[in-house]
């Protein structure tokens, strides 16, 4: 099943069948609607990691596509991440599925 929105699988994830997606987020409705798996096999500490570099590559994405500062895109996300993360604005529901 696809969607007109979908993003492309990276190259070298669809090559190698050790690949696995763990996260998938869509905006719908003005909300936030998320799929994931917990990554159980890396840890809790891996999430971590993997949203550090996950605002590494929107920082550098945005400086390659309209030329924004790097390090001030990543101050700029980070400051509003932790406004949220302290005072959220929306509570997350739904449920988990194994």
């Amino acid at each position: 099943m696809t969607h007109p929105h979908e993003l492309m699988i990276p190259p070298k994830a669809l090559a190698n069948p050790e690949a696995r997606e763990f996260l998938r987020a869509w905006a719908v409705d003005k909300g936030l609607q998320v799929t994931l798996s917990p990554y159980p096999d890396a840890g809790v500490a891996a999430w971590g990691i993997i949203l550090a570099d996950i605002l590494r590559h929107v920082a550098d994405a945005h400086q390659k596509s309209d030329g924004r500062d790097r390090e001030q895109t990543i101050r700029e996300i980070v400051s509003i991440f932790m406004a949220e993360f302290e005072s959220p604005t929306d509570t997350p529901h739904g449920d988990f599925i194994s």
